[in-house]
């Protein structure tokens, strides 16, 4: 075999040992190449081409096929290394395993929540079209100031870019009927509220423009949660 020839199998074989655990190449490395190469040679000196090809073969479905064990054995020999160890620093296995679940923990719920709030799409119609309207009292130093119901209006008859603008709060309140009075929290919305946001209710109906009128009584729709 010609120098460069052997020395890009002498490379290629050396990346095909990283299939095997580290320390077994470590303890076999440099004796399984010198190895190969020797196999190498006398296949090519034997059978020429086809006795390379053939060799090749061999050393693959060889590797293959030994490495999963060597890999679990390894495992096997550090998993019972560790638990001996555990066993004998109580203290600090329990230190260990308290840091990591309340790491793994954190990560979890702060995933959860950017998930929940950035990444995952909000559960309505258009829902990357949606946008929060603000003002601001920088004088009196509100950062954010709520809107009146004239402002509302205003908005609405005076906005050309929007599609549509819904107003919302949230609000506690008593609710009677009951053996005993509970406390419930409440969403105050426009009539036009759940029809921009493309929900339609279970039962009965969503809210009118009648309903949002001086006078009006009122209307409730109960969450499902709640009903």
């Amino acid at each position: 075999m010609e120098e460069a020839p052997r020395s890009r199998a002498n490379r290629l074989y050396r990346l095909l040992l990283r299939v095997l655990p580290f320390d077994f190449r470590s303890d076999f490395g440099r004796d399984m190449e010198q190895t190969f190469r020797d196999q190498a040679a006398e296949a090519e000196r034997r059978e020429g081409r086809m006795g390379l090809l053939r060799l090749w073969l061999e050393t693959f479905t060889g590797i293959f096929r030994i490495a999963p064990g060597e890999h679990w054995q390894m495992l096997r020999q550090d998993t019972r290394y560790a638990l001996r160890m555990m066993r004998k620093n109580l203290g600090f296995t329990a230190v260990a395993v308290l840091t990591l679940a309340l790491g793994v923990g954190a990560n979890t719920a702060i995933f959860s929540m950017i998930h929940g709030t950035l990444l995952r799409p909000l559960p309505y119609v258009r829902s990357d079209e949606l946008l929060m309207l603000r003002q601001q009292a920088l004088k009196a130093g509100i950062p954010d100031l709520a809107y009146s119901v004239a402002e509302i209006n205003d908005y609405r008859q005076q906005n050309h870019t929007l599609s549509a603008v819904v107003e919302y709060h949230h609000m506690q309140f008593t609710l009677f009927g009951r053996d005993e009075a509970e406390r419930v929290q409440t969403g105050v919305v426009s009539a036009n509220f759940f029809d921009v946001f493309g929900v339609r209710p279970l039962l009965g109906r969503t809210f009118l423009p009648a309903d949002e009128q001086p006078g009006a009584p009122p209307v409730l729709v109960l969450s499902y949660e709640y009903w």
